[in-house]
């Protein structure tokens, strides 16, 4: 799965990212601490218009009615590829996972 962000600043601490998922923009979580450790430490460039392929798991609720399922997160759980220059990369998670 591809999800684009759209953030400026990569910096430490909790908080959502903003990203192009389907058309829309959601704000997700990167729960991959391998991938944005890297990014932290100036291993990996990840700036506005980045890409990645990713294991994205889409948290649903039931809405106050409960007739309709909604979104209730985005979380980015591991980084297979990230793209430098429309060039993709293999992450080393999403390597050691093709491995299993």
């Amino acid at each position: 799965m591809k999800f684009q962000t759209k953030s400026y600043m990569i910096k430490k601490g909790r908080y959502k990212w903003k990203g192009i998922y389907n058309g829309d923009t959601p704000s997700f979580n990167m729960k991959s601490l391998e991938f944005k450790t890297k990014i932290q430490a100036g291993q990996i460039e990840f700036k506005n218009g980045s890409a990645i392929k990713c294991h994205l798991q889409i948290k649903k609720k039931i809405n106050n009615e409960g007739i309709e399922e909604e979104v209730d997160s985005y979380n980015i759980l591991r980084v297979d590829e990230y793209f430098e220059n429309d060039t993709p990369v293999q992450a080393a998670e999403g390597k050691a996972h093709k491995r299993k």
